[in-house]
Order: structure tokens, then sequence, then C-alpha cells
């Protein structure tokens, strides 16, 4: 039987919760009302942003590895919510559409092309726009 903290990954708590849970092992939260741990945050930006990027591959690695949130999507002994609340980890993928979306404009720019479709202005789009508005 192993007992203490999974290192395979950078976000190790995360790791290790989603290793207790598979195991069948439940958890609660405490919250007692003096603090019991004040943490401490990143001074500035730059250090707030490497902290993100931390996170974001710890997350990734979690996702590629034995602990997968994915592969205990059809382990019996986590809970549905609790499967739910671990694909929580696939938001550090929301970096590559952005960065779609940002690099976007510049493409369009580069190769004379509309970001947009072009809307050509008839009559009938005329009389629907007064008549929003007329309504309102």
């Amino acid at each position: 039987m192993q007992i203490g903290w999974l290192y395979d990954s950078v976000a190790e708590d995360l790791n290790t919760s989603i290793g207790i849970h598979s195991r069948g092992w439940t958890s609660s939260y405490i919250s007692p009302d003096t603090p019991a741990f004040l943490g401490s945050m990143p001074a500035g930006v730059p250090e707030a942003l490497l902290q993100q990027r931390r996170w974001a591959t710890g997350w990734i690695e979690i996702l590629f590895n034995k602990q997968s949130p994915l592969r205990g999507l059809f382990s019996k002994k986590i809970r549905f919510r609790q499967r739910l609340a671990y694909l929580c980890i696939i938001t550090c993928l929301r970096s590559i559409p952005e960065l779609i979306y940002c690099l976007l404009p510049a493409y369009c720019l580069l190769h004379n092309s509309t970001l947009f479709p072009k809307v050509t202005l008839s009559l009938t789009l005329i009389i629907r726009f007064k008549v929003l508005f007329w309504f309102k």
C-alpha cells in the first residue's frame, strides 16, 4: 500500500486527490473558525503568470498520465460529480483557441481577407432593424 503524495506532476495535489478517490477513499472540506493556513500569493503579475503556467503544465501532465480523470470516468469508485469536477483540468487547453483568436486578425491583414463575412444591406434588413426598435 502506498501512502503519501503522488509526485508524477507539478500539480501534485490534484494528482493525489484523483489517486485517492479512484481507490475508493472519500474526502471532506474542513473550514475551521480560525484559518489554519494563511498561504501566500504571487507578489506581482509576472509571478502570477508563472504560477498559472505551472498549474496549466501540471494539469496537462495529469490529463495524459495514468491518473487521468478521463480514465477515471470509467472507474466505478469515482462518483459522477467528482468526475465532472476533475474534468475542470481540460480548461488548461483553452489557450489554444485563444491563441488562434488573437492571431486571426493579423492573418486576415497579411492575406488581405476579411475577418467577418460581407453583409449587403437590403431593404429587408433595414425594415427588420426599424421594426425591432419600433416595438421597444
